[in-house]
């Protein structure tokens, strides 16, 4: 546990001094941790009649307009969740992927990464995925790893039942070679150990599409507000998202 405080001090003091920031000038509540899980893409495809690369490739232009208002509202850390394990048995995931190797050049470049010192991750199994994609995301990350004004995180190739798997795998090889005692097993090193592990549990999720059912950060969701929208990701514009966000911000319970 020391260990893993050490490692990590530099993000955690980061994000302690963004929320003070926030704190300072915010009225009513403070989002920390903004979660975006964008669902309804291929179905909106379908409805349409429009082919899935060019969903995704709208997808991903509209993901570049929403990503802005992290900085814009001094939101901390923010995860999007754009693309699901299951949707490697689906007909649109290479299209999808295609595109976001298309997006993950762009992120690499862009301004606003590099001017707001924005960190950017990956959680799941991104690493899986098609070699020239890997690739990319691996320059992102190498990018950004020095970055620590705002953490930009993307759940890629992510199944949240397989994150709690992995957590309980990560802590039983502690156990297994004498580093952790079966004893001090708790929520906290629970949550040391998950893909999110130093990040704040999120203070809002907000999913598109007509399913309303979560599978994102499991093991944070029950400290999470959660909002549905039936609605295509496609169709979430920027000023609606900041609604969002500002209607949870003055609301008081």
């Amino acid at each position: 546990m020391l260990k893993f405080l050490f490692q990590h001090y530099s993000v955690l003091e980061k994000i302690f001094g963004l929320l003070k920031k926030q704190k300072e000038s915010a009225k009513g509540r403070v989002i920390r941790h903004l979660v975006l899980v964008a669902r309804g893409i291929a179905y909106q495809a379908k409805k349409d009649g429009i082919e899935f690369s060019e969903a995704y490739r709208r997808a991903f232009e509209r993901l570049k307009e929403l990503i802005g208002l992290q900085v814009e509202l001094n939101i901390p850390i923010l995860t999007i969740d754009i693309l699901p394990e299951y949707a490697q048995a689906k007909e649109y995931f290479m299209p999808a992927v295609a595109e976001l190797g298309e997006f993950l050049q762009w992120l690499n470049k862009a301004e606003f990464i590099h001017k707001n010192m924005v960190k950017v991750s990956f959680f799941g199994k991104w690493y899986r995925l098609p070699g020239d994609v890997v690739e990319i995301a691996k320059k992102v990350i190498e990018e950004t790893k020095r970055y620590d004004s705002f953490f930009l995180n993307f759940c890629i190739n992510y199944n949240g039942r397989e994150e709690i798997l992995d957590t309980c795998r990560l802590i039983a090889k502690q156990v297994q070679i004498g580093k952790l005692d079966p004893e001090m097993i708790n929520e906290q090193i629970f949550k040391e150990n998950t893909y999110a592990g130093y990040f704040l549990p999120p203070d809002l999720i907000i999913k598109t599409g007509l399913l309303k059912k979560m599978n994102t950060l499991l093991w944070d969701l029950p400290d999470a507000e959660l909002c549905f929208l039936e609605k295509s990701f496609l169709h979430l514009s920027k000023d609606e998202l900041r609604k969002i966000i500002d209607d949870f911000k003055l609301r008081k319970y």
